[in-house]
């Protein structure tokens, strides 16, 4: 049984959460909390398997509970959020800084098709963080004081002149490792599907633009794709790119459920760019994006993997090992470098 601590200072929110949570019978509500102080001690107290956490709470809000909880009480934590504001997105960004694992909207009591399948993947998402092995956190934002690093590969008259990634769960603190250890004078495009909440990615590029050297945009489509600029995939849009180094949007079906997905992402570069595409697949659950890395490594193109110690959730990353279309399994703290030695580096 998943035992969950809910926190919300609102008392419809939180009982429509402890009614889905409860509905599913691997789970259950074992406390409440109506602000972050009383967080802090409930999750002291009732040491749960993973803490759904608001953002707006009195007291404390939900950053500084998150603080407080990795430090004393290192537990799984969900953020669950209206993104109601760019405030409350930004909020979300930065609680995911202090330790908290996701971002989950607050589910609905609607019995639309969005509704329903807004409460089952809350339900997924707190299943599958449950099991996440964390430890405690003595300063509130390590991924900001990444030390920030100028890789100096050597030349290839082969490198990449392209690089995907997708991520899911875990991702948005996996980019921001990576953003922080990328070299300042790197000479190619990063292209990015990242699977979040609605409404987070605007505070999502903020905060990774904020993170190292690399400029960090939401796309446009038909844009042009620039060379040390990372360009992160819009709400409820595959991304993918052309052959002319273009950035293409698209409002088509979604690909195994996803919309943006990792494997339209991955497609594209193949077609696009062959041998000279560098594919990296990051901590997330599923298997979005094998099918897309599968036609981008028969293409010639290089395929990178998250490892299962450094990822939150190896099951994209994993489902593409064992697909067998990775050509390098490397830790978070190698995939900057590992980036940077497949692509030309020159100074700008």
């Amino acid at each position: 049984m998943i035992r969950v601590l809910v926190v919300d200072d609102s008392a419809t929110a939180r009982q429509m959460l402890i009614d889905t949570i409860n509905a599913d019978p691997s789970m259950e509500v074992v406390g409440i909390a109506a602000d972050g102080a009383e967080a802090v001690l409930r999750a002291r107290e009732l040491r749960p398997d993973i803490v759904t956490m608001d953002i707006n709470m009195p007291v404390h809000n939900g950053y500084e509970a998150t603080r407080q909880i990795m430090r004393d009480a290192p537990s799984p934590i969900l953020i669950v959020s209206a993104a109601a504001s760019a405030e409350d997105s930004a909020a979300s960004m930065i609680a995911l800084r202090a330790g908290a694992l996701g971002i989950a909207a607050k589910p609905s009591g609607a019995a639309d098709a969005a509704s329903v399948e807004g409460r089952r993947h809350l339900l997924v998402q707190i299943r599958a963080l449950s099991d996440v092995k964390v430890v405690g956190r003595a300063t509130p934002a390590e991924y900001s004081a990444l030390p920030v690093r100028t890789h100096r590969a050597p030349r290839s008259t082969e490198g990449a002149s392209i690089v995907g990634i997708a991520a899911s769960t875990g991702g948005p603190a996996a980019l921001a490792a990576i953003v922080a250890g990328l070299p300042v004078d790197l000479s190619v495009p990063l292209v990015v599907v990242q699977h979040n909440t609605h409404g987070f990615m605007p505070a999502l590029a903020k905060w990774l633009n904020e993170c190292g050297n690399v400029r960090v945009v939401l796309a446009t489509h038909g844009g042009e794709l620039r060379p040390g600029v990372m360009y992160i995939g819009p709400d409820h849009r595959h991304i993918g790119v052309t052959a002319g180094g273009v950035c293409m949007l698209s409002d088509g079906p979604p690909i195994a459920g996803f919309r943006p997905s990792a494997t339209f992402l991955f497609r594209s570069l193949g077609e696009a760019y062959g041998p000279r595409a560098l594919s990296v697949i990051l901590t997330g659950m599923g298997s979005d994006g094998v099918e897309g890395l599968a036609a981008a490594h028969a293409a010639g193109g290089i395929v990178v993997a998250q490892d299962e110690k450094s990822s939150v959730v190896w099951g994209m990353p994993g489902a593409a090992v064992n697909a067998g279309v990775v050509d390098h399994v490397v830790e978070l703290d190698g995939i900057a470098a590992a980036i940077a030695k497949a692509v030309t580096v020159s100074r700008r």
